[in-house]
């Protein structure tokens, strides 16, 4: 590399220029599709909108959750709150909430926690190993194939893959400086993805 391109080699540059190469893969190869995936998707989706629906009707909620609950499971039985924990459908129901309770708001939220755990995996190859090498574990994660497809699919699996990831990373920064804020984080992050698919 030459003097004068130092600044490719600042992670704040590198970084988001790798995410933009990674999700240019993604616009290529991705196909216009119902949520049909692994017959879970058209679930995590509504469940997110029923979230989104306790946010505006709060007020509504508040004097007997259970009771609203019940009401619009016989007219929606395909939400999924029994099945999985909630936290993943709290925020994307929050998101909804703003951007509206579309297929493709699910897919953005997604997206960012796919793209949370690639910054989590590159800091954490980054913490004993150089740039380069970081580069390439996060481009060997971010490829494989079944975290290709399930970033790109309203699934649980990249949400969960994204605590997990930011607990490592807050462990072993523990590990490394003794921080309690660290240790913090990391207990954080692991409930928080505990919370999301307990699987």
């Amino acid at each position: 590399m030459t003097p004068g391109m130092t600044w490719m080699r600042k992670p704040f540059v590198l970084l988001p220029l790798i995410l933009l190469l990674l999700l240019g893969f993604h616009l290529c190869l991705t196909y216009a599709s119902e949520p049909f995936f692994n017959n879970d998707e058209s679930r995590h989706i509504l469940t997110g909108v029923f979230f989104a629906d306790v946010y505006h009707d709060f007020n509504e909620v508040l004097p007997n959750p259970r009771e609203y609950a019940e009401r619009y499971y016989c007219q929606y039985p395909a939400i999924g709150l029994v099945t999985w924990p909630p936290l993943f459908y709290m925020i994307e129901g929050a998101v909804m909430s703003v951007l509206g309770p579309h297929f493709w708001v699910g897919r953005l939220c997604v997206a960012v926690f796919s793209a949370w755990g690639c910054v989590s995996v590159y800091r954490w190859i980054r913490l004993s190993f150089s740039q380069f090498a970081s580069v390439i574990g996060l481009s060997l994660v971010a490829l494989t194939p079944l975290t290709f497809i399930f970033s790109e699919r309203v699934m649980l699996e990249m949400p969960c893959f994204a605590f997990v990831m930011a607990a490592v990373l807050r462990f072993e920064l523990y590990m490394k400086d003794r921080r309690s804020r660290c240790a913090l984080l990391a207990f954080a992050w692991a409930s928080a993805a505990m919370l999301t698919r307990f699987d």
